[in-house]
């Protein structure tokens, strides 16, 4: 099935309206994309889980895509993410369902499924996986050594970033998708062998 035939719809949910795709019956399952990624990563899973029975939702989470962005940092706690997620749900009838959770949605997918054991049947966790909480600082400034602050460039400087990003938009999607790739001499190429889970 193409793009254009897909079916959108936005649901509101927690404050906040999410475009999502909708389609098929049966027992739900809610697929997570992660950063810097929409809907659109699970393009090639949404017919072979509606053929398996599934009725599937995809959205863009709170953010991204063609859903809602609200304007302050404190709109993005995990706990709403969280909310968001549980909240399509019951938008859509079901008390319980399942989720599919990838890359940085596998950390909001993991918060789902601990708020809502009563609701959340199954998680299937995809590059993410489950772990005690560390401290995300902690873990980040490891990861990355010396590059450590650029995170701070891009969360104390609203409006910079997405100036820094929009320069060359198409290096800038190159850069953050393929910085972790093998051969790639960035940072987490050179520190691949002392990887977080060697720190934890």
């Amino acid at each position: 099935m193409g793009l254009a035939d897909r079916h959108f719809e936005v649901l509101e949910t927690n404050g906040v309206k999410l475009r999502c795709v909708v389609e098929g019956d049966g027992p739900l399952i809610i697929l997570m994309h992660g950063w810097p990624q929409c809907w659109y990563l699970w393009r090639h899973q949404i017919d072979p889980l509606i053929n398996q029975g599934w009725k599937v939702c995809v959205p863009d989470q709170r953010g991204y895509g063609y859903s809602e962005c609200p304007p302050n940092v404190d709109d993005y706690r995990i706990r709403d993410l969280a909310a968001d997620i549980d909240g399509l749900a019951t938008a859509l009838g079901y008390d319980e369902y399942a989720l599919m959770i990838h890359d940085w949605g596998a950390l909001v997918g993991w918060n789902v499924a601990q708020l809502y054991p009563e609701r959340v049947r199954a998680v299937v966790g995809m590059s993410v996986p489950y772990g005690r909480n560390l401290d995300p600082a902690w873990c980040t400034q490891e990861f990355w050594g010396d590059n450590f602050f650029y995170w701070a460039f891009f969360c104390e400087n609203v409006g910079e970033a997405e100036e820094h990003f929009e320069e060359d938009i198409r290096k800038s999607l190159l850069t953050v998708h393929m910085s972790a790739s093998g051969d790639s001499g960035s940072p987490v190429d050179q520190q691949g062998k002392k990887t977080m889970l060697e720190a934890a």
